[in-house]
C-alpha cells in the first residue's frame, strides 16, 4: 500500500490510502497484524495534525488526540505485537513537551513588558529572572549546548521569580500565550522558564538588556555616526559616555572612549584601518 502511494498518479491518494488501511485493519481485527495497519493510520493522523494552525487551519486540530487513542487501543489489545512497539514510539513523540520564550532584546527601566511563550504539553511554568554582568551576558549568548546553558544559569542569583498556569486543552498541539514580565532595574538579565515539576530536560530562556538609552546607527559613506537617544521619547542624550571597541573576529584590537555632542552623536571618520574591523558600541 505504501509503495502504491509513493508511485500513484491518481488523485486523492492520501484519502484513498487511509480508507484502505482502515478497511484492512477492520478485516484483520482478530489478528495482531491489524496493529500494523493501525500504526500506519496513526502515523497519517500525526501528519494531518501537524497542519493545524490556530484560526487559519483548524480542520485537523484533534488528529493528534485521535492518534493517541488509536495507539492506546493497539497497545492494550496486542501489547507484544510489532505494531504496539511502533505505536509506543509514536505516542512518545506526540507527548513530548516543548517550550520557547521570545522577549524584546531591549526594554526601558522600571517598565512591565510581555513574554511570548510557545509551548506544547505543558500546564504550568516556573519563571526566574537572573541579573548578569555584561561579560556573563555575552558568555551566555555564545553558549549553545543545552547542558552548558543550564549549568551556567543555575550558578546565577535569582532576582525575581513567579509561577504561571498555562491553558492545556489536551489536543497535544503547540500553543502560544503571553506572560507579564515584571519591571526591572537597569542592567543585563536572563529570563528562565521551566515546568514546575521539570526534570531539567525542558527549559527555555531569553537574554535582554534593560536601559533607557538606545543607539542609532546613522553612518554614511565617509563617517561612522552613532547617536544616543532616550528610548522612551527619542530625544538625543548629550555627554553620554560611549566605548568603541574595534575588533577582528573575537579579538579587540583597539578601544576608544568618547562623549556624545549636543545632538547625542559621536562621529568617526572612516579609514582603511576601520573598514576592516567590526565596531562594538557600548
Amino acid at each position: 500500500l505504501l509503495y502504491v502511494k509513493q508511485h500513484a498518479i491518481f488523485s486523492d491518494v492520501d484519502t484513498k490510502l487511509l480508507e484502505t488501511l482502515k478497511t484492512e485493519s477492520n478485516r484483520l481485527k482478530s489478528h495482531e497484524v491489524s496493529a500494523l495497519y493501525d500504526f500506519e493510520i496513526a502515523s497519517i493522523y500525526i501528519q494531518q495534525g501537524k497542519t493545524y494552525q490556530p484560526k487559519t487551519s483548524e480542520t485537523h486540530r484533534w488528529k493528534l488526540k485521535e492518534a493517541i487513542e488509536l495507539c492506546d487501543a493497539v497497545i492494550s489489545k496486542y501489547p507484544n505485537s510489532k505494531g504496539a512497539v511502533n505505536c509506543k514510539i509514536l505516542k512518545q513523540q506526540i507527548l513530548q513537551n516543548s517550550l520557547q520564550i521570545t522577549a524584546e532584546s531591549h526594554l526601558p527601566i522600571h517598565t512591565t513588558s510581555r513574554l511570548l511563550i510557545r509551548y506544547k504539553n505543558l500546564e504550568n511554568l516556573s519563571f526566574k529572572v537572573f541579573q548578569l554582568s555584561r561579560n556573563q551576558y555575552e558568555t551566555l549568548n555564545k553558549t549553545y549546548r543545552k547542558e552548558e546553558q543550564l549549568a551556567f544559569i543555575k550558578k546565577l542569583k535569582v532576582d525575581k521569580q513567579w509561577q504561571s498556569n498555562l491553558r492545556n486543552e489536551n489536543d497535544y498541539q503547540t500553543h502560544t500565550t503571553e506572560v507579564i514580565l515584571p519591571a526591572l532595574n537597569n542592567g543585563y538579565f536572563v529570563v528562565f522558564a521551566s515546568p514546575e515539576t521539570s526534570n531539567e530536560q525542558t527549559f527555555a530562556f531569553a537574554t535582554l538588556q534593560v536601559t533607557n538609552m538606545a543607539i542609532v546607527d546613522k553612518s554614511d559613506s565617509k563617517n561612522y555616526i552613532y547617536q544616543v537617544i532616550d528610548r522612551k521619547n527619542g530625544q538625543p542624550i548629550a555627554n553620554a559616555k560611549v566605548t568603541l571597541n574595534f575588533s577582528r573576529g573575537n579579538t579587540i584590537e583597539q578601544t576608544q572612549n568618547k562623549s556624545t555632542n549636543t545632538q547625542g552623536e559621536i562621529k568617526l571618520t572612516k579609514t582603511r584601518d576601520y573598514w576592516r574591523l567590526d565596531i562594538i558600541v557600548q
